[in-house]
C-alpha cells in the first residue's frame, strides 16, 4: 500500500503530548520556533518554569508581536519614521476616520487645525517652560503620535517612542501694541493654514513671542486628531505643574498615562447591537429633532461672529490669560486662566 504523505499527514498546531522530554537538556533558556502555516505566522515560545513565571514570558511575547507589527506597518507604507523607532501601531477611532478623511480631502484649508493663543503677563522661563513642555510630551503617547494612509482603507496611527519638541521664540518689542495685533492675526492664519505633515509627528507646534509690556503670546497649535478640548485641560494642568516644579528645582518624574490603543481595544469591544438597542429604547418617544442654539431663529438676521476670542483677567500676581482661537465661527470657545509661579516670574 502507498501512503500519499502528503495528505495523510497535516501539521498539528495544538499537540496533545509534549514535543520534548522533561528530562532533556535544553540548549538555551528560551526558544522561540517561528512558522508560517496558510498564510499566518505563528511563533511558540519553550521555556522552563523552574527558571521564568510564565507572566514575564507573555509580557515578553506581547512585546515582540508589538515591535514585528511596527516592523510589518513600515514595510507596507514603504516609510520609516525620523523620530526613531516606532512605539506601537495600531487602528484609528471612527471618528479620527472622519477627520482625517476630510483633513486629506482639504490639506490647505486648515481643517481641524486648532490653536490656543495665551497672554502671558509678566517674565517667564523659557528653558523650563520647554523642559515642561517635553516632559508632557514625554508622558502623553497621543502627542507622540503620527498617522499612516497606504490607501483610504488602510489608515493607523503610530505612537512613536521618542518625539523632540520646541517652544519657537520671536521678539515682537520694537512694535507697537496695535502693529502686534496686527502681525499676530496674519501669523495665526499662516500658522493655521500650514497644517501639518501626519506623517511626521507631533501634530502640535509651539510658539512664544514676546511682545511690549513685559508680556508674551503663546500659541499653541494642534491637530484635532490627537486632542480635544476636554484632554486640553487635563494636558494645561500637566504642563503648569510641571514647570511650577521645575522652576523650584524640583524632580519631576514622568508618570505614563494608559496608552491611547487601549481606548481603540475598548471601541472594537462594544457590541453595536446592544448599544443601538439601548439607544432605541432611551429615544423612543421623540418624533422631531432637538433644535440646537445655532438653529434658533434661523430667518434672524445676526451680526458676524468672529473666530477669535479673547478676555483679559487681570491680577496683580503674574497671570496667563488663554483663549481658544478656532477657524470654524461655529466652534465652541472657551477662555481659562492660570496664575504663573510668582518665583519663576
Amino acid at each position: 500500500m502507498i501512503w500519499d504523505c502528503v495528505r495523510a499527514f497535516n501539521l498539528s498546531l495544538n499537540p496533545s503530548i509534549p514535543t520534548r522530554s522533561p528530562r532533556d537538556l535544553r540548549r538555551y533558556l528560551l526558544e522561540i520556533t517561528g512558522i508560517i502555516v496558510n498564510g499566518e505566522m505563528r511563533f511558540d515560545w519553550a521555556y522552563s518554569e523552574n527558571i521564568h513565571l510564565r507572566s514575564t514570558i507573555e509580557q515578553l511575547a506581547k512585546d515582540f508581536a508589538t515591535a514585528l507589527r511596527a516592523i510589518i506597518f513600515d514595510a507596507r507604507v514603504n516609510v520609516r519614521p525620523a523620530q526613531g523607532p516606532n512605539e506601537d501601531v495600531y487602528p484609528i477611532s471612527p471618528m479620527q476616520r472622519a477627520m482625517l478623511l476630510h483633513t486629506l480631502y482639504s490639506p490647505q484649508k486648515g481643517v481641524y487645525i486648532e490653536q490656543l493663543v495665551c497672554t502671558i503677563e509678566g517674565s517667564i522661563d523659557v528653558s523650563n517652560f520647554n523642559r515642561a513642555w517635553q516632559h508632557v510630551v514625554n508622558r502623553y503617547d497621543i502627542l507622540r503620535t503620527s498617522f499612516k494612509s497606504k490607501n483610504l482603507d488602510n489608515l493607523v496611527q503610530v505612537a512613536h517612542s521618542a518625539v523632540k519638541v520646541i517652544v519657537h521664540e520671536q521678539d515682537w518689542r520694537s512694535l507697537s501694541r496695535a502693529d502686534c495685533e496686527d502681525r499676530l492675526a496674519a501669523f495665526l492664519k499662516e500658522d493655521r493654514e500650514q497644517g501639518f505633515d501626519l506623517n511626521v509627528a507631533p501634530l502640535l507646534r509651539l510658539n512664544l513671542i514676546q511682545t511690549p509690556a513685559d508680556s508674551y503670546r503663546f500659541i499653541f497649535t494642534f491637530h484635532h486628531l490627537v486632542m480635544d478640548g476636554w484632554s486640553l485641560s487635563l494636558v494645561l494642568q500637566d504642563l503648569f505643574g510641571s514647570y511650577d516644579a521645575f522652576c523650584k528645582a524640583e524632580d519631576r518624574s514622568t508618570k505614563y498615562n494608559r496608552p491611547f490603543r487601549q481606548h481603540i481595544e475598548w471601541l472594537d469591544s462594544i457590541d453595536l447591537s446592544e448599544a443601538e438597542a439601548y439607544w432605541r429604547k432611551s429615544l423612543k418617544g421623540f418624533a422631531t429633532p432637538t433644535i440646537l442654539a445655532g438653529d434658533q431663529n434661523p430667518n434672524a438676521s445676526a451680526a458676524p461672529e468672529s473666530d477669535y476670542h479673547q478676555q483679559q483677567l487681570g491680577y496683580q500676581q503674574p497671570t496667563l490669560v488663554l483663549s481658544n482661537h478656532w477657524r470654524d465661527t461655529n466652534a465652541w470657545r472657551s477662555t481659562r486662566l492660570f496664575k504663573l509661579p510668582g518665583h519663576c516670574c
